[in-house]
C-alpha cells in the first residue's frame, strides 16, 4: 500500500506555545505542528500535544498531553448513576510544599527548580481533585493524596497533601497519559524533555528512543557526535554531583531532625517547659556556666515540711556567694506576684538556716511559653515598677529564659567563656539585659 505525507513519529501538536520555547521544542521531535487558534487539525494523525488550553480533556483521548495551566482534565468514568468532573477546583492557603517520594531524580529537581519557587508564601494555591455527583445522592469531593489512586502526584500542598501538579492516565482505551503543571511553571522546554522521556516508557512504538534524528548516532555529523559525547560526559558528571549532593542533603536533614529531637528533650526545655522539666533545664544550663546547683524542694520538705525556693546556686570559685532561685513557667505573661514571692519567705528562711542573707535572689521565668520565642514580647512592661520587690533584697534580679538560652548558645559555640557567663549572671540586677547588653569575655576557658 502506498502512503503519502506519512510523517515520522512522534508527531506533536503545539497549542498556545510560542517564542523560543516553541522553536526548541519543535527541534526535539521529527514532526511538529503549531496550531493557530482558528485552525482545524486532524488529531488522529498525531501522537501528543503540548497545550496551554484550559480544557485539554477535549483533545482526542489517544494523545499524550503536556498540559500547562489547565483548569480541567478528562472526565472520570464512574459508570451508571454517577457523574464526575476532574479539575483544579480546590483552593488552599497552605505554604508547606512536599514532593512525594519515588519520583525520578531529574523530575524531582525540575519540580524544585521550576514550580516551588513560583508558589509564594501566603498566596492562594489551586489544587487538583474531582467532584462525584450521584443521581438522587449527595455530591462528594476527592482532593488529597493520589486522589484515590487516580493520579501520580508531583507536588503536594499542606498537611492534607493536595496535589498541585500530577500525572494522570487519560480516559479511553489508548492508555495515553497527561501531565498537568501550573501556568507559572518555568523551564518549559525541560518539562517537555522529561515528558517525552516518560511517554517513551508508556508508548515506545510511536516515541523513538532518540527524538531528534540529527543527534542520533546514525545521522549526526562527526563534529556533532563529538559535542554530543562532551555534553553526555558533562551531564553525567552533573548527575553524579547532584546525586551525591542529594544524598548529603538527606543525611544532613536526618542529622538535623535527630539533633532537634535531642535538644527538645534537653536544653530547649528552657524555652518550652514549666514545672520540674523547666527546673531541670535551668539546672543543666547553670551547671554548664560553672555553678554548683542544688534542688531545694526535697531538702526543704524534709527539714521544714514545706517548699521555699526551687534552687540554691553556688560558685565554687567564690565560696561565700550563694543565690536562691525561683524558676517559673507561664503559658501567658509573667505573673509578677508569683516570682516576687522568692524575695519574701525564702529569704527569711535562708537567714534562719544560715545566719546570713543570700548573696543573690533570682527569679528565672519562661513566659508566653506557647508562642515562638521571638514573638513573646517583653518580660514586664515597666521593670522599675513591676519588679520593685527585687530592689529590696541584695542581688535581686530577674531573668527571661530566652536571655539565659542566648547566653548558653554563646558559651556552647565558643563565642563566650563559661567564666564570663557566670560573672555576667552574678552581676545582674533587677532585670538582666541578656548577653547583648553585657560585656562578655570571649573564648572558651
Amino acid at each position: 500500500m502506498a502512503k503519502f505525507n506519512d510523517d515520522p513519529h512522534p508527531r506533536v501538536l503545539f497549542f498556545g506555545i510560542d517564542g523560543d520555547d516553541l522553536e526548541v521544542m519543535k527541534a526535539l521531535v521529527p514532526t511538529a505542528r503549531f496550531v493557530e487558534w482558528n485552525e482545524t487539525v486532524e488529531e488522529d494523525e498525531y501522537d501528543a500535544a503540548v497545550t496551554t488550553q484550559e480544557d485539554p480533556g477535549r483533545l482526542s483521548s489517544h494523545l499524550h498531553v503536556l498540559a500547562i495551566g489547565a483548569q480541567t482534565l478528562d472526565m472520570k468514568d464512574l459508570g451508571e448513576g454517577s457523574s464526575t468532573s476532574f479539575g483544579r477546583y480546590f483552593e488552599t492557603h497552605a505554604d508547606q510544599l512536599e514532593i512525594p517520594d519515588g519520583l525520578p531524580n531529574d523530575l524531582e529537581r525540575l519540580i524544585s527548580q521550576s514550580i516551588v519557587p513560583n508558589l509564594a508564601r501566603g498566596t492562594e494555591k489551586h489544587t487538583w481533585g474531582y467532584h462525584v455527583g450521584r443521581f438522587h445522592g449527595r455530591t462528594t469531593a476527592v482532593q488529597t493524596g493520589d486522589l484515590e489512586g487516580d493520579c501520580v502526584p508531583f507536588l503536594h500542598a499542606g498537611p492534607a497533601k493536595m496535589p498541585i501538579a500530577l500525572e494522570r492516565r487519560r480516559e479511553g482505551q489508548d492508555s495515553a497519559i497527561s501531565w498537568a503543571i501550573s501556568a507559572e511553571t518555568t523551564y518549559r522546554v525541560d518539562w517537555f524533555r522529561l515528558f517525552l522521556k516518560r511517554v517513551r516508557e508508556v508508548d515506545p512504538d510511536k516515541f523513538a528512543s532518540d527524538a531528534e534524528w540529527r543527534t542520533s548516532p546514525a545521522w549526526a555529523t562527526p563534529h556533532a557526535m563529538k559535542l554530543i559525547q562532551e555534553g553526555d560526559a558533562v551531564r553525567k558528571t552533573r548527575e553524579e554531583f547532584l546525586a551525591e549532593s542529594d544524598k548529603k542533603i538527606r543525611e544532613n536533614e536526618h542529622a538535623l531532625r535527630a539533633s532537634l529531637d535531642v535538644a527538645s528533650g534537653d536544653v530547649l526545655r528552657i524555652l518550652t517547659s514549666q514545672g520540674e522539666p523547666l527546673v531541670d533545664a535551668v539546672t543543666d544550663v547553670l551547671t554548664r556556666f560553672g555553678f554548683s546547683v542544688e534542688n531545694m524542694d526535697p531538702i526543704h520538705v524534709a527539714r521544714h515540711g514545706t517548699k521555699f525556693e526551687d534552687l540554691q546556686v553556688r560558685d565554687l570559685d567564690d565560696p561565700d556567694w550563694v543565690a536562691i532561685v525561683e524558676v517559673k513557667g507561664f503559658s501567658k505573661g509573667v505573673k509578677v506576684n508569683e516570682i516576687a514571692k522568692v524575695t519574701q519567705r525564702p529569704v527569711v528562711q535562708f537567714l534562719k538556716d544560715n545566719n546570713k542573707a543570700p548573696s543573690a535572689v533570682w527569679a528565672i521565668a519562661n513566659h508566653n511559653m506557647t508562642l515562638d520565642p521571638q514573638h513573646r514580647g517583653s518580660f514586664v512592661g515597666k521593670p522599675d515598677v513591676d519588679l520593685h520587690n527585687f530592689e529590696n533584697v541584695d542581688g535581686g534580679a530577674c531573668f527571661d529564659t530566652r536571655d539565659v538560652y542566648r547566653l548558653w548558645r554563646t558559651v556552647e559555640s565558643g563565642e563566650t567563656s563559661a567564666r564570663a557567663a557566670k560573672t555576667a549572671l552574678k552581676s545582674a540586677s533587677l532585670l538582666w539585659a541578656g548577653p547583648a547588653g553585657t560585656e562578655l569575655e570571649t573564648g572558651i576557658e
